[in-house]
């Protein structure tokens, strides 16, 4: 028997989707409707829940008083330092009911819904392609205007996205925040600690097209089937 706080009682407008909080409810709304009427005064993004842009403006705080056991990173809320911890313990328990995929956060779930909607809203005025997330058009325009915003503390280099940048500083202090459960390797990006535990649970989700052979990662999938179209010609 489900409890009160395990009850469904909230339907989605627009699907037969329901939601145990009134929140979650709202925040999965904006997959339809794309509706964003809240902005940041001070970094511009737009968000569909006030309580999202509440929570937003707390990251521009200086005052970060939680700290990450594991890499020493400060937070303004208890509630972001849970979210972060998921980072270094693989955790994702929001997972989208129309494919596998799985997040480490609602918000993540959220954009990621719209790839199933099919729907584009957000368009270049430079070559006409169209994204689901105003984000994504964001960073596909520095491809037009050569823009880099981030940059490296250690040594000046530019990049044309946050996470290009996190990635290369990495390099720079040596940090290797993905940990491995299985055996205690670490390392420094996310990916590689996803390819590295394939090592260990045996998963193959690269799949040839032609023999179903099973593969850790997409580039080796694609070199195998090439080995058909050759002895095909």
């Amino acid at each position: 028997m489900l409890t009160h706080s395990e009850s469904k009682e909230y339907s989605c407008s627009f699907c037969d989707k329901k939601f145990s909080r009134l929140f979650s409810k709202k925040c999965y709304e904006t997959t339809h409707t794309n509706d964003k009427p809240y902005s940041c005064d001070l970094c511009n993004k737009t968000f569909g829940v006030k309580n999202t842009l509440k929570n937003h403006m707390k990251s521009h705080s200086k005052d970060k008083p939680f700290k990450c056991d594991v890499c020493g990173n400060g937070f303004v809320a208890l509630h972001v330092l849970r979210v972060h911890m998921r980072k270094h313990t693989g955790e994702k328990p929001y997972s989208c009911h129309q494919c596998t995929k799985t997040f480490t956060q609602q918000s993540s779930l959220t954009d990621h819904l719209k790839t199933h909607s099919g729907v584009k809203p957000f368009k270049c005025d430079q070559c006409f392609k169209a994204f689901a997330h105003e984000n994504t058009l964001k960073s596909h325009l520095r491809t037009h205007t050569g823009e880099k915003p981030y940059k490296c503390d250690f040594c000046n280099k530019e990049f044309a996205h946050r996470a290009g940048m996190i990635h290369h500083k990495r390099i720079h202090t040596g940090e290797k925040p993905y940990k491995c459960d299985q055996c205690d390797k670490e390392f420094a990006q996310s990916g590689q600690l996803i390819y590295h535990m394939r090592q260990h649970t045996g998963e193959r989700p690269y799949k040839c097209t032609v023999c179903s052979k099973g593969f850790r990662d997409s580039s080796t999938m694609k070199v195998h089937t090439r080995s058909h179209i050759k002895h095909q010609n």
